[in-house]
């Protein structure tokens, strides 16, 4: 039974059944006999043989499985070059140092423009807004 969107609502399927088994779903598997090319016992394979390949029964494959030496696996990516890395690394710092001069030059425009601000108040005739600035510490009381 599904619900709107096509879920499952019996609740979780229990491992190798419907359809998390492969895509097999519910079907049955036809099976096909054949011989164990180890032990020469009749078994059944749930694939058609060609011939092509030796079949084995179910211990045989398993025993075989068990006893063979790890795969290596081929590999998608070549090793990475590490011959790259400190140009790399060298363009990063430049654009840092690039990005850092550029914040500096801001800084310094912030600040000069904070400077005349406050030259400008401090010469203005507004007795309460430099006594609060004297207060906070941005001018000197003394000048």
């Amino acid at each position: 039974m599904n619900d709107k969107r096509g879920n499952d609502k019996r609740g979780p399927k229990k491992f190798g059944q419907g359809r998390d088994s492969g895509g097999r779903g519910d079907r049955e598997v036809t099976m096909h006999k054949a011989t164990c090319a180890e032990c020469k016992r009749n078994c059944e394979v749930p694939f058609k043989p060609t011939g092509s390949k030796p079949i084995l029964c179910k211990d045989c494959y398993g025993e075989t499985r068990s006893n063979a030496e790890p795969r290596e696996f081929k590999k998608s990516r070549p090793d990475p070059k590490f011959d790259d890395v400190p140009r790399l690394h060298e363009r990063q710092l430049k654009n840092i140092e690039s990005e850092i001069a550029s914040l500096h030059l801001k800084v310094d425009s912030i600040t000069r423009n904070l400077q005349r601000l406050v030259s400008e108040i401090a010469k203005a005739d507004t007795s309460t807004l430099k006594d609060i600035m004297s207060e906070v510490g941005v001018i000197d009381d003394d000048k």
